[in-house]
This record gives structure tokens, C-alpha cells and sequence, in this order.
């Protein structure tokens, strides 16, 4: 899981690129990981973002503080309480909070849990949850009989992150073996708890038998966001029509699909003024739009700037005084 900056500011589901999280979570030799998301530690306006994705690993997530916006796979959902949060590999999710948030998540390979034993623990618990054969509860909230003790170890994790020092912008390491040993007795210990009171699953509860369907909706999106999307193809991918493929994705992705393609697009475009020298002419072509008008009037409606007074924003754009002064002339004419 990762933090992305917005605005202004700089069971085993199929395996789709376009969606699988590309960000490296530990080492091979010790796949964990430590994130925190604090707004007092951001600019000052910068929401919390995780988009929709998936990744190999299990992730514990800890909504310590804030309002957050949820969806797991198809399932939509507000949290406004201190919980825990649990996704399985390969499980579709996003989190979202526009403001006071702080939140945590530890991320782990299935990999982790394996044990070359014939203990009742690795063939009833760890065996079966590493195989995606078990499967964690979807919420703890503060107030149920697992949660202090879930806490506990979560914060003991937390400390042995922050203490080993080996911190990548918001990603926490624990690359020494004394760390790795506490860290991993710690998610043994969560897992403890959850067994102890039976919160371990062997089905994965409300599953939607057509989320693997609407990861090749969304993957076709993410993939093909330069060229013409139509509905019809989108509707075809899940074997729906149109009109009932559209409330379908609108009810489990919280917007129609076309303000997805747009969606998509823009952050794209948002990539490019900030990480390329490609004029906006370009950009908008690049990205799918099929008029410089259309381009800023969306780009617009998600930043609150033009491309260009987003580009002039970024502190080490590699496009000259010269060029954003032509572009923004040109933005002015089509605006």
C-alpha cells in the first residue's frame, strides 16, 4: 500500500498487471513492510489515497484516526472508528480520507507464515492461511474482545519498525535478524488472537463471484486509458449490458465508469507534467483526450488547476519557463 498526493501536492483472485501493486514491500529474504500515513506529517491539504489495487502480500491495516472511505473487493463502506482492517493477497481494495487522518499498515508475504513442520498450528492455521485457504476477518473494531490484544502486538510491530531505522520515504524496513524475529512473532501473535477467538475463516465472507470480471474491466481501463473506450466493450468484458454493466461498476466503484476512464486518464497526465518535458498538446493526445478543450476542463474539475498552473506546481518539472508560457497561451485560447 501506498500514499498518493492529490490536488495541488506535488481466496487468490486472477494475477492482472494493470492492477497488482508494482511497489516492493521488504526484501526477498524478508518480504514486510511498515507504513504510516500521518496528515500532521504532510503539506498542508494533502488527502490520503491508497487506489484501487491488489498486491501478493496481506496487508493489516490500523484506522487509528479519521474518516475513511473503503472498498474491498466489491464491498463499499465507511470507517469512523479505531479498527483493524485485514485483506487477503490478492484482494481487491482502496482507502481513502480527505482530511485528519493517521493511519498504519503492515504488509506481508503469505511466505512469511511458512513453516517446514507437521505441527497442528502449520497444518490447521499457517499452512491454510499462506495457501489462501483460510482467511482473516475483514474488520476489528475497538470494542470487540480481539481488538487490545490485536493492538498490542500491532503497536509492538510498529516500534520495532520505527527503531530499526531503515526508513525509504514512507516505507519501513527491519533489515536485522533481531528485528525480523520480533516482527514476525508479532503477526504470529495477531494470528494467535484471531484463532483464539475464531475470527479465522475458511471462505472469504461476501464474495462476489464477478470481482475477477471487474479487475479485467479495470485492468482494460488502466491499460488501454489512451485510446477510445467504449461502454459496450466494457459491458462485454462481464458478459452484462450497458445499462446494467453501469450500475453495477457505479455501485461497486463509487463512480460511473466513464468518470473512471477520466479518472485514470488525468493521472496519468498528472504523471506526465510533472515527470516528463511532453507538451500539453502531447500529454492530452498521450493520455486519450480527444480535444485540448475537454482535456482542461477535466483536468480542471480533478486539481482545480489547468495543466499548466499544475505543471508551473511541481518543484523539478523538466519543462522550461518558455514552453509553459506557450502552453499556457494555448490553454487560454481553448479554455
Amino acid at each position: 500500500m501506498s500514499m498518493e498526493h492529490t490536488g495541488g501536492s506535488g481466496g487468490r483472485p486472477q494475477r492482472l498487471p494493470g492492477l497488482r501493486e508494482q511497489r516492493r514491500h521488504g526484501t526477498d529474504a524478508f518480504p514486510c513492510s511498515f507504513y504510516i500515513a500521518d496528515e500532521s506529517r504532510e503539506a498542508p491539504g494533502t488527502p490520503f489515497v491508497c487506489r484501487m489495487h491488489w498486491q501478493d502480500e496481506i496487508e493489516i491495516l490500523h484506522f487509528e484516526q479519521g474518516v475513511f472511505e473503503a472498498s474491498v473487493n466489491t464491498e463499499r463502506f465507511t470507517i469512523d472508528r479505531e479498527c483493524f482492517c485485514f485483506v487477503d493477497s490478492g484482494r481487491l481494495h482502496a482507502f481513502s480520507s480527505p482530511s485528519g487522518y493517521l493511519e498504519q499498515a503492515l504488509l506481508f508475504a503469505p511466505s512469511l507464515l511458512a513453516a517446514e513442520d507437521s505441527s497442528a498450528a502449520h497444518e490447521q492455521l499457517l499452512g491454510p492461511l499462506g495457501d489462501g485457504l483460510l482467511h482473516f476477518p475483514l474488520l476489528v473494531t475497538k470494542g470487540d474482545p480481539a481488538f487490545t490484544p490485536i493492538h498490542e502486538e500491532y503497536r509492538k510491530i510498529m516500534q520495532v519498525f520505527e527503531r530499526a531505522g531503515a526508513r525509504i520515504r514512507d516505507q519501513y524496513n527491519a533489515p536485522d535478524p533481531i528485528s525480523q524475529l520480533r516482527v514476525r512473532a508479532g503477526i504470529l501473535n495477531i494470528l494467535a488472537v484471531l484463532a483464539e477467538h475464531g475470527l479465522l475463516r475458511t471462505s472469504p465472507s461476501r464474495e462476489d463471484p464477478r470481482i475477477g470480471d471487474l479487475k479485467k474491466v479495470i485492468t482494460y481501463v488502466r491499460n488501454g486509458y489512451a485510446d477510445k473506450i467504449y461502454i459496450r466493450d466494457l459491458a462485454g468484458i462481464m458478459n452484462l449490458n450497458e445499462q446494467y454493466f453501469c450500475r453495477y461498476f457505479k455501485k461497486t466503484m463509487g463512480r460511473t465508469p466513464v468518470a473512471y476512464i477520466n479518472e485514470t486518464r488525468i493521472r496519468q497526465a498528472r504523471r506526465m507534467l510533472s515527470g516528463t518535458s511532453e507538451s500539453i498538446t502531447q500529454i492530452c493526445s498521450a493520455c486519450g483526450f480527444g480535444n485540448m478543450s475537454h482535456f482542461i476542463e477535466e483536468f480542471r474539475k480533478a486539481t482545480g488547476y489547468t495543466p499548466s498552473q499544475y505543471r508551473r506546481r511541481q518543484p523539478s518539472s523538466p519543462a522550461g519557463n518558455g514552453r509553459a508560457a506557450e502552453e499556457n497561451a494555448t490553454e487560454e485560447l481553448q479554455a
